[in-house]
Parts: C-alpha cells; sequence; structure tokens
C-alpha cells in the first residue's frame, strides 16, 4: 500500500503545535499561512490523536486546509512553536545510515542492518526557534540534521513494498549527540547512545510536519544544515544507506510501531566531529535545518548551562 496521492485541488498543508498564551494550540498550515485547527474543525485536537485516527482525518484536514482559504491568519509572532507531536509514544533513532558519515567518523563498516536506538520522548523533543542550554557535563555538543519520519497506523511486519503506507508524514529533526563519549566504548556493548543523545531537550523537531502525500519519494529529498549561516551539512536522502522503506520493514521485523510513533533516519556528513579541526556547538549559536518540501527551517538556538 502506498501513500495517498493529493488531490488536485488540495492545496499542501502541514500540522503543527504551538504555545498561545500558555496553552498548546494546534496549528494547520494552508498555502503557507498559519490557522488554528479549532475554528477550521470545530475542536482542538492535538496533533497525536489525529494521528490516532489518521485515515478519517486525513480528507477533513484537506478540506480544512481548503476552507482556510481567505481566512484571517494567526499573528505568528504571537506564537512559540512546540514539538509537532509533544509526545509520541516512541523515537527510533537509526545510526550510521550514510556512507559519508561513516567515513567522516573513521568508522570502517557495514552495518548490514539499520543500526537502531531509542531517545526519551517526554524530555529530549523541542520546538522550533526555542534556545536549548548546552549541558554542563557535555564539552562535543555536535549537530545531525535528518529526516523524521512520523507514523500513521499500526504496524507490524512490514514488507519493503508496503512500508511507506504506513507513514503519515515527515519532519526535519536535529539529533544533537554529546560526542564526549565516542571513544568510551565497551566491548560487545559498544559505544552508550542514550548517553550521548538523550539530554534534554536535544531533540529539536519541526516546525511542522508535512504529510505524506506533499512530499513524495522520501529518496529524493536535499537535507541542508547551517549553524549561523555557514552551511555545514548538505546531502540528499538518496545516499542513506538504507531508505525509508527498508528501515520500517526492519523495525517492524521485531516491533509494533504505532500511530505518532517518530523514526529518524540518520545524518549525512559534515558533523562537527568528521571535521578537521572538530568543531562544536556554542553558547551564541544558531543551527538551522531544512528539508526540501518539509515548509519551514527548524531552528534552534543555544545558550550556556543555565542559561
Amino acid at each position: 500500500m502506498q501513500p495517498p496521492v493529493a488531490a488536485n485541488d488540495a492545496p499542501a498543508w502541514r500540522l503543527g503545535t504551538a504555545e498561545r498564551d500558555g496553552l498548546p494550540l494546534t496549528v494547520l498550515e494552508a498555502g503557507g499561512r498559519l490557522h488554528p485547527l479549532a475554528a477550521l474543525v470545530g475542536e482542538e485536537v492535538p496533533v497525536l490523536a489525529l494521528l490516532d485516527a489518521w485515515d478519517d482525518w486525513r480528507p477533513r484536514l484537506a478540506d480544512a486546509a481548503r476552507a482556510a482559504d481567505g481566512r484571517p491568519p494567526l499573528d505568528a509572532s504571537a506564537l512559540a512553536w512546540l514539538p509537532p507531536i509533544r509526545f509520541p509514544r516512541k523515537l527510533v533513532g537509526v545510526g550510521a545510515n550514510y556512507r559519508d558519515h561513516l567515513d567522516e567518523m573513521d568508522a570502517d563498516f557495514d552495518p548490514g542492518v539499520p543500526r537502531a536506538f531509542l531517545r526519551p520522548t517526554t524530555t529530549s523533543l523541542v520546538g522550533s526557534e526555542r534556545t536549548v542550554a548546552l549541558p554542563a557535563g557535555a564539552r562535543m555538543v555536535d549537530w545531525e540534521a535528518e529526516l523524521a519520519v512520523v507514523i500513521g497506523r499500526r504496524c507490524k511486519h512490514l514488507s519493503v513494498d508496503d512500508a511507506l503506507g504506513a507513514v503519515a508524514a515527515y519532519a526535519p529533526f536535529n539529533d544533537l549527540s554529546a560526542r564526549d563519549w565516542v571513544e568510551d566504548q565497551v566491548p560487545f556493548l559498544g559505544m552508550d547512545l542514550v548517553r550521548q543523545k538523550g539530554f534534554d531537550d536535544f531533540g529539536p523537531f519541526g516546525p511542522l510536519i508535512t504529510p505524506a502525500e506533499h512530499v513524495g519519494d522520501p529518496q529524493a529529498l536535499r537535507v541542508r544544515l547551517t549553524v549561523n549561516g555557514v552551511v555545514k551539512q548538505d546531502a540528499s536522502t538518496a545516499t542513506m544507506i538504507f531508505g525509508v522503506r527498508e528501515i520500517l520493514a526492519h523495525l517492524t521485523s521485531f516491533m509494533t510501531l504505532e500511530p505518532g510513533d517518530v523514526v529518524i533516519t540518520g545524518s549525512p556528513a559534515g558533523v562537527g566531529y568528521g571535521r578537521r579541526p572538530q568543531e562544536f556547538l556554542a553558547p551564541g549559536d544558531e543551527v538551522a535545518v531544512e528539508i526540501e518540501r518539509l515548509g519551514r527551517p527548524l531552528v534552534t538556538r543555544f545558550a550556556a548551562p543555565g542559561d
């Protein structure tokens, strides 16, 4: 089963979550303008609840995007972005998924299958345009631009051919990593990825999710990351070792994926650890992640510990 194709008269639309007056608000973007979803569908529905009934909500949301034409938009300056899915049930990361990234990390091995890890879902995610305090216990905080895949139906034992039918949407993700312990490996166990990636706010995500029908082939997207306006990563998802189809087929061979689960698909070359000399994030830095066809960039600012 392939993802649905957008109707010719359906404008591109996206979903997100923002904070307004201290309360979360589900936002629908249509025609580049932001609207409160409740004003278009008659009720406030969190994005995770929309994904829980995605087959029912998807056509309603497309209708809402059409109805938004001509309506006054939200004042974006009055909003503060939250993660588009505030508390996904699972956040699965895939590492070592671009050959050029393996090369820059001096990792001379064949992954064989997608190499996965789990991230915290309630403490690590942060919305766009937010400031992340660099942790006091790490000095080598690095960036990683990644394509995030949002699951739209409960699935197990997906075939490669059917895997994209389980995808509801895609989004930008910055898989921040503290590289201080890369060399601290234990035989059989390897490196501690949870320690590298489990810090609070180490998962900038969003600001919006874009339905699969408006994205097309996930292996034909340009991924670009800048630090203070300087390009550090610029690659195509075509160069993944394992594409989205293969990743989802592999993961569902042993775990059930549920609506709203997020799978991040690995970083291309250009991370700070792989540069000579190495570069890491510092207070005052601003990082932007842009992925083709996914709309607004994901922007993160960094501050000193405790700021």
